[in-house]
């Protein structure tokens, strides 16, 4: 099959539904990013080759040389996963094998196995045609705030707050209300505190959402990160606090 690339489409694994079924099929949780380990038996842990899984069935890539985009449909009863619109740029590498045999790859998709952090993807006859692991997430970079305690967020201009953080520099900044907010951090594998934070002084109309998650941020002791990619702050007893999720 030839591949059009620059936002071009390719049909891959169409997935053929009947109209007069009336059976709902099940998705498998695969939010978040998947880092492509080996295709066809070759391992690729030195191409920084991924799958990033979004909500709406979309995903997103890098194949080891162009960004990928396009969309998926899972079945977790019958251990379906199948790829479909997938395009990607227009950059030339040296080795345009590997994107190549990870596009194909994803053509071929039919059914998938999983173990623990790894995830098989096999073609019809159940021939293994790629493995890929669900990246272990960091901390570092922007989250966007969801919940506090247990309230969904939202600014009064529809814009959500969010955090930065750098661990490098043991910072955090960020939006979380009507002004600009940073602070010191203090983290130790699991361990999250934050110093005393400034921020601008500005009045508006999100004082009440601001205050509120300044003194979350105040008990905060821990973090977890989850495998659906969401970030959850919680006091010593581990209590949640705030959660949020990465933009990245």
């Amino acid at each position: 099959m030839r591949i059009i690339k620059t936002m071009a489409l390719i049909g891959v694994g169409t997935l053929i539904a009947s109209c007069t079924s009336t059976k709902q099929t099940s998705t498998l949780s695969l939010n978040g990013k998947w880092d492509i380990t080996s295709v066809n038996g070759k391992q690729l842990t030195d191409k920084g080759a991924y799958i990033l899984f979004s909500d709406n069935n979309q995903m997103s890539g890098y194949s080891g040389c162009n960004r990928m985009m396009g969309t998926y449909t899972s079945d977790n009863k019958k251990s379906i996963l199948q790829f479909s619109q997938v395009g990607c740029t227009r950059m030339m590498c040296k080795d345009m094998q590997t994107e190549q045999d990870i596009l194909n790859a994803l053509e071929k998709s039919k059914t998938y196995q999983i173990n623990g952090n790894e995830l098989t993807l096999n073609d019809s006859i159940g021939q293994q045609l790629m493995t890929i692991t669900r990246s272990q997430p960091d901390l570092n970079g922007k989250w966007n705030i969801k919940t506090v305690k247990g309230e969904n967020v939202q600014l009064t201009d529809g814009t959500t707050p969010y955090l930065i953080f750098d661990l490098q520099q043991q910072r955090v900044n960020g939006k979380i209300g009507d002004n600009q907010f940073n602070a010191d951090i203090q983290t130790d594998a699991n361990k999250l505190e934050f110093a005393q934070g400034a921020a601008t002084m500005m009045m508006g109309p999100n004082q009440e959402t601001e205050d509120k998650i300044k003194a979350a941020l105040h008990e905060v002791k821990q973090y977890q990160i989850g495998n659906d990619g969401v970030l959850t702050l919680q006091n010593a007893k581990g209590e949640e606090l705030i959660t949020l999720q990465s933009q990245d």
